[in-house]
């Protein structure tokens, strides 16, 4: 299987130390559950993330594929979408106490239920909250 075949890749949305993030579109609708084997860390803990009832908090993992010595995932995109680091900058740097509060309660849900499910987000910073 190549995932290429199912899903088109868009632009690039942002790049770290451990990787890229391209934006993507199922190109039909076809989930492939991904192969037996070893899951890569990140892989399992999305699937631990998500467990039980669905939270919109936290991104679902929609399909993945191992290459060999990197792997591909493809990740939920809510429409619209940005992160909270340009989020904040198309606010002039601030937020009102509301909007400041809102987005706070989302970040906190999710580390909460992320947690409770097993899984402690050790990288929680504003490029990686959408």
């Amino acid at each position: 299987m190549n995932i290429f075949d199912h899903y088109e890749v868009g632009n690039l949305l942002g790049q770290g130390g451990f990787g890229a993030v391209y934006e993507g579109r199922r190109v039909k609708d076809q989930y492939k559950p991904w192969s037996d084997g070893c899951l890569p860390m990140e892989v399992a803990l999305l699937i631990l993330a998500n467990e039980g009832t669905r939270i919109l908090q936290i991104i679902q993992l929609l399909d993945w594929n191992d290459k060999g010595d990197y792997y591909i995932m493809v990740l939920e995109r809510p429409d619209p979408c940005k992160d909270l680091f340009n989020f904040f900058q198309t606010h002039g740097g601030r937020l009102d106490e509301e909007l400041a509060q809102l987005v706070m309660w989302q970040a906190i849900t999710a580390t909460y239920v992320s947690c409770q499910r097993g899984v402690f987000h050790r990288d929680i910073k504003q490029e990686n909250l959408l």
